[in-house]
């Protein structure tokens, strides 16, 4: 069978936050693991290495027909996954005398149609480490929060941001938009209903065209079929069209519904924008 290397690293933690976070690097190579872990707050480390597959591998946990490889990306399930999260993985570290550390990793296994619980563990020796090794981490530490800013802004810059167009109205006079592609919103071209997908605080913003009004004639924006804004359409004694501005904030829970109606004729296209202002 071909050897191959493989290696794995990533941040984890033992118990519910606020919890002492472990930095690991599970390392393959000519078939020979090694595992490392240091705690990110007081920089002690700790590492097991050259272990054969028959040092961590009993009758009791082997997995039919894993190589080695197999192994190593399931000890990588067992640290990655959220401890919230209750699938078939576990994790556990026990401090030992002497300093040393026990990393135990439990997973269900399903083959065929047997299920069973495999736990494999590991006892890491401490590591002596110096002044540049303690550098090293902080670096690594102050990388890792780079990273996690750099992921915040771009999240932040995507703003949840829709723009709709409307040439028409149903028999209920609610304009019926355009059908877009949203992840935060779904239009139905049908009936003029956006529907949220996403709980925020929104910007509603756009401009009614419509024929001259007579009296009392308006535009509303209805959430769930309540009014939340009404605008007056402009009166004209002329034959001239109408532009109706809306401008309204409101809190758009996950499922609620907003239409936009006018009992004034469609004469033009009508504009419509939604913008996210806070996000839940």
């Amino acid at each position: 069978m071909e050897n191959k290397d493989i290696c794995k690293s990533g941040v984890t933690v033992f118990t519910p936050p606020p919890s002492t976070s472990y930095r690991y690097v599970i390392d393959l190579k000519d078939n020979k693991l090694k595992i490392w872990m240091e705690d990110c707050s007081s920089k002690k480390q700790w590492c097991k290495g050259a272990m054969l597959k028959e040092d961590y591998v009993t009758s009791a946990n082997t997995i039919p027909n894993a190589s080695p490889a197999d192994y190593v990306k399931c000890f990588y399930d067992c640290l990655d996954c959220n401890l919230n999260n209750s699938c078939s993985v576990q994790r556990t570290l026990t401090k030992l005398m002497g300093d040393k550390v026990r990393l135990e990793l439990t997973l269900t296994i399903s083959f065929l149609q047997s299920t069973w619980v495999a736990k494999y563990s590991f006892e890491l020796d401490p590591v002596e480490v110096d002044q540049i090794d303690v550098v090293k981490s902080m670096m690594r530490d102050q990388n890792d929060e780079l990273q996690r800013l750099r992921s915040e802004l771009d999240a932040a810059k995507a703003v949840p941001f829709i723009k709709l167009e409307a040439d028409c109205m149903d028999q209920n006079d609610r304009l019926r938009w355009n059908k877009v592609d949203s992840a935060e919103f779904d239009v139905d071209n049908e009936n003029g209903v956006i529907k949220a997908r996403i709980q925020g605080v929104y910007s509603i913003r756009g401009v009614i065209n419509s024929s001259h009004s007579n009296y009392n004639h308006s535009v509303m924006i209805l959430k769930n079929d309540e009014c939340i804004q009404r605008s007056y359409c402009g009166y004209s004694q002329a034959l001239y069209f109408v532009s109706t501005p809306l401008d309204c904030v409101a809190l758009v829970k996950e499922g609620d519904a907003l239409t936009i109606t006018c009992d004034c004729a469609s004469v033009s296209t009508s504009y419509l924008s939604i913008v996210a202002i806070v996000r839940n």
